[in-house]
């Protein structure tokens, strides 16, 4: 009896029925018929189904809830509603409680922070709706998209309402992000409807040029209508935009896949982008060099993007007149630095791909080598179904090309002579939505910044890194020159397409993507914050690993200065512990600010992740490491015989040469390099946590051999800036000796014991990993020693030159000048 005006809406009923058993008249059944067809078959009528459910509902229900992401500091929050579907014997008790995830802290249902809420229905009173609001606490800590959990979990002696469980799912928009976002391009303005396929450079002056297509309507180059080519620009570094500029715009053609590059020495401005006839597009192309096919434009501009060149054909340059197509984009392009012949350095390089007479693609760098004067194409990667690419060149002069694929995971190759020559193709190791991807260095060591990095930017996909659906941009990080991206962090949630990624002319991550609130391209916003907000906060210079479990999407890929994932079957969680009252194992006194989530190791469970910095043991070097750890969660009897917690430090084979933790006698031990060594018995107490702070010696081969130092602070305990040749817990022998690269970490639990570790930090200072002045040098609360003139946490002869110079400049000290010193 449904009536069907509309065949592609969704059409649900319920029944609802009074008796928990149902008779024979009370079942349901649902038939499907197709409608409408004459006896002689003339109809051309269809019917599709799909997905047909027919569903219990329970007796209990949450009902009314909007889309569950409630915003920090936000007054009104979410509210929804539990309501009992028919009247119970007995009082039913719904136990409401916002801490079941490790956010959970964070939300406040009516009775603070955290805590739970109990509705009680009467037999009298069961038809009246309960309401429960949430508001997420603001914390002024940047945080990011948070998940968060709300579980309801009902008692009663009636029977039919007892045990009921339902979890629902929160999301926390952290309103402490330090994001800046603007519309570079809005559809409807600037005499175009659609906006799409942008491209963006930082000018040496600061300021910021886009481009895109401006479309008549969403669709591609081929079909009705002409493309522009659109340009925009920001004289603020990305805060506001002067007006919109059709730099080309020609009846009968479309213009697309636009890619812009500064160049470094000139300052000048290139853009390269593709020419279509009209209904010509990428699928029906021809050969050759006429107005038929592809063609490639070119125009520059040496005032910052203020004023244009008149644009030029440069087809004959860059296309095999035997291909169909050469296609410039989309994305940025690049100008290499780090080249081994320093001949290439310079040279501009733009990721395009081709596709030759026979139908096959393959990437087709277009080159400079003379600050744009003359273009070409250098060596083709190898056949293979790709598109849409960007290059980044890696601190050793290698080039890194990554490439969308006709679908599944992102495909790559590495060229070691500046692009003549491309390697076999191998793939990525983060899921991707078939999509534009942005990639770009971020810093580079042998430049003067603190560590490499790369970042990767694009959509998570839903659910998140599913590679279906462009939805909810993030950007991921790779601290091993491209080897793998970790860390992803949500930039927000929204439809998100094609997305670039740069380094701004203040040092900001900006982010530029096809964006749209509610589905479909609607602007191209640019976001930018500071490279801090993906990394936590500020970590010092010296610190080459941190982890703290806390990435919300993908907490096996959380964490700074590690390559790939955790491996192994440890649990990743941010469950709440009553024990440790959060989410992160609790240190009363820890001197770091600590995040959500924790390791979880369990009945020999282990977890092993690689270093994007290695150790050499066979150089004169120290490297600390430093981790919460307990066994406060371990509901085992104590007294078994493989309670132990190991820590190793290993080699790319998965042989450990720096080994040390915790035994069965909760005594501390150093069982690598060296003879073992323990520390007094019962020195553990599982029901507590401690703070484990190891220093690891390498000599070179004419040293006295490998040494481990490990100390244990209690929680409660302070930790101090002590010097460390004194008063450890434990001291290793020095009588072992290792030449081996430490490659990782390795954490492992005895079959009989439950660990957690948390806040894991491996650096070349103490007070790297174990912070006692509260603060990393430079940042407020700093303590500097009295000797520290140039406060940068050391001691050395630099101190000393400045007293030296500021003693040499101090006038008479009756009338003291530059006597401050």
């Amino acid at each position: 009896n449904w009536d069907l005006p509309d065949s592609k809406a969704d059409h649900m009923f319920s029944s609802d029925f009074t008796t928990p058993v149902l008779s024979a008249s009370q079942r349901l059944y649902v038939t499907i018929t197709r409608v409408g067809v004459n006896s002689d078959s003339s109809s051309n009528a269809w019917l599709c189904v799909d997905d047909v459910l027919v569903q219990e509902t329970p007796l209990i229900s949450i009902q009314g809830v909007p889309a569950a992401s409630v915003t920090e500091g936000d007054p009104t929050g979410l509210s929804y509603e539990v309501v009992l579907k028919r009247q119970p014997t007995a009082n039913v008790t719904v136990s409401v409680s916002p801490i079941s995830g490790g956010s959970g802290k964070n939300l406040d249902i009516g009775n603070g922070p955290g805590m739970p809420l109990d509705l009680v229905f009467t037999p009298a009173d069961w038809q009246t709706v309960q309401t429960v609001t949430v508001i997420a606490v603001d914390d002024e800590i940047i945080e990011g998209y948070q998940a968060a959990e709300i579980t309801h979990y009902s008692t009663s002696a009636d029977s039919e309402f007892d045990a009921f469980y339902k979890v629902m799912d929160i999301e926390i928009v952290d309103n402490d992000m330090p994001i800046v976002a603007t519309n570079a391009f809005v559809n409807g303005e600037g005499g175009h409807n659609v906006y799409r396929i942008q491209t963006m450079t930082v000018c040496k002056d600061g300021s910021v040029v886009v481009a895109a297509e401006g479309r008549p309507s969403t669709r591609d180059p081929g079909y009705a209508g002409d493309i522009a080519l659109t340009v925009r620009r920001s004289p603020d570094g990305g805060l506001t935009w002067d007006d919109y500029f059709d730099i080309q715009a020609d009846a009968g053609f479309d213009f697309s896949d636009p890619r812009l590059v500064t160049d470094e020495a000139t300052g000048r401005v290139h853009l390269l982008y593709t020419r279509w006839a009209t209904l010509i597009g990428q699928a029906s192309a021809g050969p050759g060099l006429g107005d038929d096919t592809s063609n490639t434009f070119y125009a520059y501009s040496d005032d910052h993007g203020v004023t244009w060149t008149t644009p030029v054909n440069i087809t004959a340059q860059v296309k095999d007149p035997t291909w169909r197509v050469i296609n410039t984009g989309p994305g940025i392009a690049t100008q290499l630095k780090f080249q081994t012949d320093p001949a290439r350095n310079g040279r501009l390089i733009m990721a395009a791909h081709r596709i030759n007479g026979s139908g096959q693609y393959a990437g087709a760098p277009i080159c400079s080598d003379d600050n744009g004067a003359t273009w070409y194409v250098a060596g083709e990667t190898a056949n293979t179904s790709l598109n849409e690419s960007e290059v980044v060149e890696l601190t050793n002069g290698d080039l890194m090309w990554d490439a969308r694929p006709g679908g599944g995971t992102r495909k790559r190759f590495d060229s070691t002579d500046g692009g003549a020559t491309w390697d076999d193709m191998y793939y990525s190791d983060v899921p991707s939505v078939v999509c534009a991807y942005g990639l770009d260095r971020y810093s580079a060591k042998r430049e003067g910044d603190d560590r490499d990095r790369i970042l990767y930017a694009g959509p998570l996909g839903r659910p998140h890194l599913s590679a279906s659906g462009r939805y909810d941009v993030a950007v991921w990080t790779s601290y091993d020159e491209g080897k793998s991206f970790v860390n992803p962090v949500m930039i927000e949630r929204a439809y998100a397409a094609y997305t670039l990624v740069d380094k701004m002319a203040n040092g900001n991550v900006g982010v530029f993507y096809e964006y749209g609130t509610t589905g479909g391209y609607q602007k191209i916003r640019l976001v930018q914050f500071p490279m801090t907000m993906l990394e936590g906060g500020t970590h010092s210079p010296e610190l080459l690993s941190y982890e703290g479990f806390n990435n919300s999407i993908d907490r096996r890929r959380g964490g700074v200065g590690f390559s790939g994932l955790w491996a192994g079957n440890a649990d990743f969680t941010d469950e709440y512990a009553d024990l440790f009252d959060g989410s992160s194992v609790s240190y009363n006194g820890f001197t770091f600010e600590p995040l959500n989530g924790r390791m979880d190791l369990a009945n020999g469970a282990f977890a092993t992740r690689q270093l994007a910095s290695p150790i050499d043991l066979n150089t004169n070097t120290t490297t600390y490491l430093s981790m919460l750890v307990s066994r406060a969660l371990d509901s085992t009897s104590d007294g078994a015989v493989a309670e132990e917690l190991t820590v190793e430090l290993q080699d790319s084979e998965s042989t450990a040469h720096c080994s040390f933790g915790i035994n069965s006698d909760e005594a501390v031990v150093i069982n690598a390099p060296g003879t073992a060594v323990a520390g007094s018995v019962d020195a553990v107490d599982l029901a507590t946590s401690y703070f484990l702070v190891a220093k690891i010696i390498a000599q070179d081969s004419s040293g006295s051999g490998d040494q481990v130092f490990v100390k244990l602070f209690e929680s409660g305990s302070p930790v101090t800036n002590a010097d460390l040749t004194d008063n450890w817990t434990l001291v290793g022998t020095a009588d072992g000796d290792s030449s081996a690269v430490i490659d990782r970490i390795a954490i492992t639990a005895g079959s009989a014991a439950t660990w957690s570790v948390d806040e894991i930090r491996i650096g070349t200072t103490y007070m790297s990993v174990a912070n006692p002045n509260g603060a990393f040098c430079g940042q407020e609360g700093t303590v500097y020693l009295a000797a520290d003139l140039n406060m940068d946490c050391y001691v050395n002869l630099k101190d000393f030159a400045i007293l030296v110079e500021s003693w040499l400049e101090c006038t008479d000290p009756a009338d003291p000048v530059n006597c401050d010193f």
